[in-house]
């Protein structure tokens, strides 16, 4: 059952244990925590605030840079034990350039320095 959010809206994806969603206000992020407590018992509380968040089509699969800078990796190949060193360390170079992004132009310039 999806109507666990009512009218807010803007759900990008949720999980057994997260929701991600776009755009909210502090006010309506409060109101999700109180109507879901209410109406379904369950008790929810924010674990992260992203400044942007990348999703892949795979479950358990994004990343998500915070709003102090720090990436947040799950699931994404990169990160695993068993890819050759080389593309891990280029792995982690591309989350360094995105840790900086701030803006849809920082969004540019990075994809020029990726390339």
């Amino acid at each position: 059952n999806h109507h666990f959010c009512g009218g807010l809206g803007n759900i990008l994806l949720h999980n057994t244990d997260s929701l991600f969603i776009k755009n909210t206000t502090q006010e309506q992020i409060h109101k999700v925590i109180e109507d879901t407590k209410l109406e379904h018992g369950v008790d929810l509380e924010v674990d992260k605030d992203y400044r942007y968040v990348v999703l892949s089509n795979r479950k358990k699969n994004y990343l998500g840079v915070t709003k102090e800078g720090k990436v947040d990796v799950k699931g994404l190949t990169g990160k695993k034990s068993h890819t050759p060193p080389f593309i891990r360390n280029l792995f982690y170079e591309l989350l360094d350039v995105l840790s900086r992004v701030q803006t849809v132009d920082d969004f540019e310039n990075a994809k020029k320095q990726i390339s």
